[in-house]
C-alpha cells in the first residue's frame, strides 16, 4: 500500500515522512488478520500500514493492488531522476498512471503525476505526510519546521482543492498516536476518457521561487 511513496529531506529537515510500521502487539490486540497480505485484509485498516499513511496517489479512495508491480526507469541523461509506471498498482481504477521525480540542479525537486481515466470519472488524491507547520500560499503550500521553510508550488491540468488534515490522533484500536502529524491532500476530479496531471515543484527556502521554473 505504499508503491510510489517517498521521503524528502532538505536543509537538514525531513519534510515528507514515512511513519514506519505499527506495533504488532497493538495489531494483534485489535484482532487483525496480521499476516494476511491479500487485497481485502484487515491489516490495511491500520493507518501506518495501509494507504492512509503513505505519500501516494489514490483514486476514489481505493487501495492499491497488492499484486501490482511498478516499473522504474531512469530519465534521459540530461535529467536526474526516475519515472515510475504505477499502472499495474491501480488496475481497474484508471487506465494509466505515471509518477516522474526530477532532481534539479538548483536543489529543487519536481514531482509530476499523470493519469488517464477509463470510461468513468475519478477523484484523484495526492498525499503528503509531514510534521511541519503548513500554511496556504497563492502558489500552493508553505511548510515551516526547525526554522526552515519549504514551498510546494502546485500546477495542475484542472481545478484542485488542497486540504491540511490533522492525522495526529489514533483512528482505530490498533493505531498509535502520531504527534504533530498532518496530511496534505490535493484532490482533482477527472472526467472519463481523459488525461490529467498534478505537478508540484518542491523548493527549499533558500531558493528563489520566482526564478524560471524547471
Amino acid at each position: 500500500m505504499d508503491v510510489g511513496s517517498f521521503v524528502l529531506e532538505a536543509e537538514g529537515v525531513r519534510w515528507a515522512i514515512d511513519l514506519g510500521t505499527e506495533s504488532y502487539d497493538k495489531m494483534r490486540a485489535a484482532k487483525l488478520d496480521l499476516w494476511n497480505y491479500s487485497q481485502n485484509s484487515t491489516r490495511w485498516t491500520t493507518f501506518r500500514v495501509g494507504p492512509e499513511g503513505h505519500n501516494i496517489l489514490r483514486f476514489d479512495g481505493a487501495r492499491q493492488h497488492t499484486d501490482g508491480k511498478a516499473g522504474i526507469t531512469q530519465l534521459p541523461a540530461d535529467r536526474v531522476g526516475n519515472t515510475l509506471d504505477l499502472t499495474p498498482v491501480y488496475e481497474g481504477q484508471v487506465a494509466n498512471v505515471q509518477r516522474v521525480v526530477t532532481l534539479n540542479p538548483d536543489r529543487s525537486v519536481l514531482l509530476e503525476d499523470e493519469w488517464t481515466t477509463g470510461a468513468q470519472p475519478v477523484q484523484a488524491s495526492w498525499q503528503w505526510l509531514t510534521r511541519a507547520n503548513v500554511t496556504r500560499t497563492p502558489q500552493g503550500l508553505r511548510l515551516e519546521q526547525e526554522g526552515k521553510t519549504l514551498a510546494l508550488l502546485v500546477n495542475s491540468s484542472g481545478e484542485v482543492t488542497m486540504d491540511i488534515e490533522d492525522v495526529s490522533q489514533p483512528r482505530n484500536l490498533q493505531d498509535s498516536p502520531n504527534p504533530g502529524l498532518s496530511r496534505l491532500v490535493i484532490r482533482q476530479t477527472t472526467p472519463g476518457n481523459s488525461t490529467a496531471k498534478i505537478r508540484v515543484r518542491i523548493v527549499p527556502g533558500g531558493i528563489d521561487t520566482n526564478q524560471k521554473k524547471k
